[in-house]
């Protein structure tokens, strides 16, 4: 993984707070309603007649008061400070049948955050203890519509004539509960869809820059301009610290913060030069990315209501560059000050333009999830596009002379690599094969096993993920290794490196009312297909039962230790038998980003479960994030066959139909090669190009001095790999001795051709052509009888041991 040396700057006109404090804690109870009765001046926690009372109604009513009363029992009371404010008797459930005895407010009405303010009578303690905490979220955004108080401080002298809250009663709905305040109204009784409780922490966590940042948006929210530079991006070390250090596509990022106001021009320029993506608030300082190389990324930021402000305006900047570099464009969530403009018939134009005037002068906050996916889409993007042969949007800066093509090659792989892409060369490279599997080990896995090694020793590395360990009289070749994994632990990756939670417990499907998919369409009678016509027009036809085929193509990005060295990696299954893998993968084009043995195919079929290769230069450990349901996917506990091209329901959302978009959009390289494979599976099926027929095997650990080795399948020619689909049924632990993993020739019949009458035929093997037998022998080959494997003489192919059954 290339360590990227050019820095990705977030740009910011001034300094902003180092400090980013944590202002309060809160707890949230749903469909509750507050009942007021005579407020207590003098009191609060010791008061014998209660002020308020908080009902909370539904069917986890009591849970949700429990966690509450938990949360919360460290509170301090706002008149005696120095003691704690238990709210036990205040806050109850209700029962389950209970009604609500009005209707709950939903929506930016339907929310309420009641406030217990420490040393609340205390005009300098209020200010300094809850006004200043509330001002820091108002400034960064994240101040609520609705809020509560206890009370209010009284103070004495002049102070008692001051509103503390004026400026916040502008702009957000105020009330008190406990006590009344002669210039702040009441709350009123009312349901709420959520009530939350907050204790702000204390005045300790809020300090320096922070403070003053907080008492000016409150100064603000009195209507007073602000003297201080403005559009700050108030998270920023926030975001930079999340994002340096990121491996993203492949790349690690390095992230870095600068003032580039405060910068010197020589200094401005030589850093844009090493900038890839340049993230920066609307402004003339976007006008920086002009400096940096052709083809780069420039991400603006605009505040929540400047989006609409007219193109003129809004464009101003991005117009310059736009056509040179890649150019997105953050709409920042909404925060305090920010007014929604638009084109209301009932604002004059001057209204308008002072509204798009503050939006566009205003701090905002940078979600990070929102810029964590703008530069996965940009390293992403990029990447496939290089890798595929693209060319990048860049002018024409200067004609050049047409050069021979073996020049432009050495020219756009020299490109490559200056752009952090390690192309490899045409001829074929280390391919890493993983295998995810769950559950007792197979009765064909020591041949297997042996099928991994032989001609796949020295290149090809295969893992078998999952919760099997292999048992003590079976040999496992040196280039195989089993990486233990338990359930959770894939729950665990899932959710720490893609952020999905992954809510069952087992890879194993059970469906009580589903219909299993018989691959076997020639033992198929009426009846049975009849169900399955039913169920898909159900929805509950079921292809397989297990989620472990789900996973492949999440594989990369799960395990990405296992890929240290490959120049390909891909996924595979238990149940196949493996051939020469290097000798067909290096015909495999230099420009191709991927290798699938079905292809070509009427259909454009572009992945298939059994087996599919990725070159990982081309950035394809990620792939599985273009398709829109990824998500979904792994939350879901069905299988729903993501690694392949069929299934029930619409298939563009599938890695095949993902793939063949991207090379439709010029993103990946066709695979472009033809590729013999073999697949024990009747040929009884409407789909006629699908490989089918294999039913005889004979594997060589070694060519010989006639060149013939590795797999071959019906006594005819080589073979990339078998799988072995529906001859698994007639298989035991007898028909696999455990000492064939060390054998150099194996041999086996795993179907029966039979004739026009039912008899089986004589030894007369069906050769397959492009993958399937020839026209009129392939009906006659049928699966379900048992399996019969031999060790033979990798010199001549004579038998020496034979175990039949």
């Amino acid at each position: 993984m290339a360590d990227r040396t050019q820095p990705l700057v977030l740009h910011h006109k001034n300094p902003v707070p180092s400090y980013v404090p944590n202002t309060w804690r809160c707890s949230m109870l749903h469909n509750a309603c507050l009942t007021l009765s005579t407020p207590q001046p003098t009191c609060s926690a010791r008061c014998r007649k209660r002020p308020w009372r908080l009902d909370v109604y539904g069917p986890n009513a009591s849970s949700q008061v429990r966690q509450v009363l938990a949360e919360r029992r460290f509170m301090r009371d706002p008149i005696e400070s120095f003691k704690l404010r238990p709210l036990q008797r205040d806050v109850h459930n209700m029962s389950a049948g209970a009604v609500p005895p009005s209707p709950i407010l939903r929506g930016e009405a339907g929310g309420l955050t009641m406030i217990w303010p420490v040393f609340e009578p205390s005009y300098g303690d209020f200010w300094r203890d809850t006004m200043l905490p509330l001002g820091h979220l108002l400034s960064l955004g994240r101040l609520p519509h609705r809020l509560g108080f206890s009370g209010l401080p009284t103070g004495s002298g002049a102070l008692a004539r001051t509103n503390a809250v004026e400026g916040l009663e502008r702009i957000r709905s105020v009330c008190t509960f406990e006590r009344t305040s002669p210039r702040t109204l009441r709350c009123e009784d009312a349901c709420y869809e959520s009530v939350r409780l907050c204790e702000i922490l204390p005045h300790s966590s809020l300090r320096g820059s922070a403070a003053w940042l907080a008492m000016a948006s409150l100064d603000a929210a009195l209507g007073f301009k602000a003297r201080y530079a403005r559009r700050f991006i108030l998270n920023l070390n926030e975001v930079v610290a999340a994002c340096d250090g990121l491996l993203l596509g492949g790349w690690t990022l390095r992230c870095e913060a600068h003032a580039l106001a405060g910068m010197s021009l020589h200094a401005v320029v030589a850093k844009m030069r090493q900038t890839d993506v340049f993230v920066s608030m609307h402004g003339g300082d976007c006008i920086n990315a002009l400096h940096m190389r052709p083809g780069r990324a420039v991400i603006e930021l605009v505040n929540h209501g400047f989006e609409k402000a007219p193109w003129v305006w809004l464009d101003q900047y991005m117009r310059l560059v736009k056509r040179t570099f890649r150019v997105r464009r953050i709409v920042l969530p909404s925060t305090s000050g920010q007014r929604a403009s638009g084109s209301n018939q009932t604002q004059n134009w001057k209204q308008m333009q002072k509204n798009f005037a503050d939006a566009w002068n205003a701090n905002g906050t940078l979600p990070w999830p929102r810029l964590r996916d703008e530069l996965h889409a940009i390293v992403h993007e990029r990447l496939l596009t290089r890798a595929a042969g693209g060319q990048p949007q860049q002018p024409p800066l200067q004609r050049q002379q047409p050069q021979p093509p073996q020049q432009q090659r050495r020219r756009h792989m020299t490109r490559l690599e200056h752009e952090g892409v390690d192309e490899p060369p045409p001829k074929y490279g280390t391919l890493v094969v993983l295998v995810p599997y769950f559950g007792a080990l197979p009765p064909w896995l020591p041949i297997a096993l042996a099928s991994m090694g032989g001609p796949n020793a020295e290149l090809v590395r295969f893992f078998i993920v999952g919760d099997a360990s292999v048992p003590p009289d079976v040999s496992v070749p040196s280039n195989v290794r089993f990486v233990p994994a338990e359930w959770d632990e894939v729950r665990r990756r899932v959710r720490e490196k893609l952020g999905v939670d992954m809510p069952y417990d087992s890879p194993s499907y059970q469906c009580k009312g589903c219909v299993m998919y018989s691959s076997d369409r020639a033992a198929a009678n009426a009846s049975v297909l009849a169900a399955e016509a039913r169920a898909r027009v159900a929805g509950s036809l079921l292809h397989h039962s297990n989620k472990v085929t789900d996973l492949k193509p999440f594989m990369a990005a799960l395990w990405p230790e296992l890929l240290a060295g490959a120049a390909w990696w891909a996924w595979g299954d238990i149940d196949v038998l493996w051939g020469d893998l290097p000798r067909y993968l290096a015909l495999a084009p230099p420009r191709g980003s991927f290798v699938c043995p079905l292809l070509p195919n009427p259909w454009g079929a572009a992945t298939w479960g059994p087996f599919t290769a990725w070159r990982i230069a081309h950035n394809t450990t990620e792939l599985f994030r273009e398709s829109r349901k990824w998500r979904r996917v792994l939350q879901e506990p069905r299988p729903m066959q993501f690694d392949e091209w069929w299934g029930s329901g619409s298939s563009d959302w599938r890695m095949s139909f993902v793939v063949q978009r991207l090379v439709r959009q010029g993103r990946l390289g066709d695979a472009g090669v033809a590729l013999p494979l073999a697949e024990a599976k009747s040929c009884v099926d409407p789909c006629a190009w699908c490989p089918c027929g294999a039913h005889t095997f004979e594997w060589r650990a070694s060519r010989g001095a006639d060149g013939v080795g590795g797999l071959r399948v019906n006594g005819g020619s080589e073979v990339m790999l078998l799988h072995l689909a529906i001859a698994k049924r007639g298989w035991d632990a007898a028909n696999t001795p455990p000492h064939v993993a060390r054998a150099t020739c194996l041999h086996g019949r795993i179907g029966t051709q039979r004739t026009r009458r039912g008899a089986p035929a004589a030894v007369r093997p069906a050769p397959l052509e492009r993958n399937r037998p020839a026209r009129g022998t392939g009906r006659s080959i049928s699966y379900g009888g048992r399996v019969a494997v031999g060790v033979c003489d990798a010199a001549d192919g004579s038998r020496q041991r034979k175990r039949e059954s």
